[in-house]
């Protein structure tokens, strides 16, 4: 078991690998950098060898010799020494790792007279990264003291790397401590190994300084170290949070270069997608929005999940942008999806309303904009435009009465004012239909074109009273 361990776990990297044991057989898994190889020369005992590596580093994470048949455990628990620190599940038996001798078995089970299937050599970081991994999931359960004792663990077996200094750094950040979060993420940035921590320790530094310390100054700096470590699978995200930050700085050009800059290097990002489609909304940029609220919600929704509250904006969004770009039905599918998906219910059903409005189905926008004011009885532009539509619709005493109530939500609002003179004009009445726009032109009514051009106020046109109005209009 000893011909072949010239190749140095932590160090050696997989070229030194496959020029010591020949070309892997194949890749064990598609999303981890794990391959078998054959087993080498005078290793007998030996059937195939499973080396992993780290992705940032290439170099050998760890390497699973496994026997050609299976040999008693004890003996070998016994030649390996120290403290075995780790028992877990491990296919198909469980494996045991042991320290500060850095081995492991794969065995059948923990008692003496379990059998062997491997002989393992583990590089510090792996056996960090197995502490990490314990640390993360007592972090989430906020069993923090426990998880503090992980955290530290990973950080004595791999004093070098970054990773244990990350873990303590978020367990000071969970539990309140700022400043031993800063002095532990400096030190997780400032280790040998560890490049993705690394990155990671620079957003940690930079989110610090913003929040708590408003040095963005600083924040900017570590922004900007986080993109030059960023790995390829990073990079997106590097330049998503930075994006994001420049935003928060009112930086907005500068922020969607950087959204562009993710997009560019992992087009499906939806987080991406999501931040310049943002910050295209809110520089009314609807049509340049489209696209980018089209590829979040062309994202099939998985099956079973719960729709969530972010999504329903995206598909309102997405919705109201067709209806800019002049795609009326496929706009109205995607607000009555938008809604279902709990999107915003006095948004979405003022604009579908709208949206039958513009194909003059006015029994349908009725039936949206009554379905709003359900549960936005106060909705401006809900009520104004269910008095529209009745009006449309030449259902004068309904749009009076809508007019009515809409103005005791806001007595003085020119608009409202304007609607009772439309459903007073509808019902023939010339003196009250004029009484009501006078008082719309003294709150604030501007809109010549309205008074001179609305069906509704017909019979006022040849008034002279009301054509002295409009003279005194300005």
């Amino acid at each position: 078991m000893t011909a072949f361990l010239n190749i140095l776990p932590g160090t050696t990297t997989k070229a030194e690998v496959d020029l010591a044991f020949g070309d892997p057989k194949r890749r064990v898994s598609p999303n981890d950098e794990i391959y078998e190889y054959n087993a080498p020369r005078g290793a007998d005992e030996a059937d195939r060898v499973l080396v992993s590596f780290f992705v940032d580093s290439r170099t050998v994470s760890r390497i699973d010799a496994y026997f050609k048949t299976p040999v008693p455990a004890e003996a070998l628990r016994e030649r390996i020494g120290g403290a075995r620190v780790v028992s877990r599940p491990h296919p198909p038996g469980i494996e045991e790792l042991f320290y500060p001798r850095l081995h492991g078995l794969v065995v059948s089970g923990a008692g003496p007279d379990a059998q062997a299937f491997a002989f393992c050599y583990l590089s510090q970081r792996y056996l960090a990264s197995v502490y990490v991994e314990r640390f993360d999931a007592l972090l989430a359960g906020k069993n923090f003291d426990a998880a503090l004792v992980e955290a530290e663990k990973a950080a004595v077996v791999d004093p070098d790397g970054a990773q244990g200094y990350l873990a303590q750094a978020r367990y000071f950040e969970a539990t309140g401590n700022v400043d031993e979060a800063l002095a532990h993420y400096t030190t997780s940035g400032a280790a040998k190994t560890g490049q993705r921590e690394k990155y990671r320790a620079a957003l940690g530094l930079a989110a610090l300084y913003e929040r708590y310390r408003k040095a963005n100054d600083r924040a900017e700096v570590e922004h900007k170290r986080a993109l030059s470590l960023a790995l390829r699978a990073d990079a997106a995200e590097a330049h998503l949070l930075y994006g994001e930050f420049l935003a928060r700085q009112k930086k907005s050009e500068d922020a969607r270069g950087e959204f562009l800059r993710a997009i560019e290097i992992s087009p499906s990002s939806l987080d991406a997608h999501a931040a310049l489609g943002a910050a295209r909304w809110d520089a009314r940029e609807f049509k340049e929005a489209l696209g980018d609220y089209e590829a979040i919600v062309r994202d099939p929704l998985k099956p079973g999940a719960a729709p969530e509250a972010t999504r329903g904006v995206a598909l309102y969004r997405y919705a109201f942008c067709l209806g800019e770009a002049g795609r009326v039905d496929e706009a109205l599918e995607a607000h009555h999806q938008a809604l279902a998906a709990n999107g915003p219910v006095a948004e979405g059903r003022y604009q579908a309303g709208a949206l039958y409005a513009r194909k003059g189905d006015h029994v349908r926008a009725i039936a949206e904009f009554r379905e709003g004011l359900k549960h936005a009885a106060s909705d401006a532009a809900l009520n104004v435009g269910l008095t529209n539509s009745l009006i449309a619709a030449g259902l004068a005493q309904d749009a009076l009465r809508q007019a009515e109530m809409s103005l005791r939500l806001a007595p003085q609002d020119p608009q409202r004012l304007l609607d009772m003179a439309r459903g007073y004009g509808l019902l023939k009445k010339k003196k009250e239909s004029f009484d009501y726009v006078r008082r719309a032109v003294a709150a604030g009514c501007t809109d010549r074109k309205a008074l001179t051009s609305d069906p509704a106020l017909t019979q006022l046109r040849d008034d002279g009273d009301f054509k002295k109005l409009l003279a005194q209009m300005h």
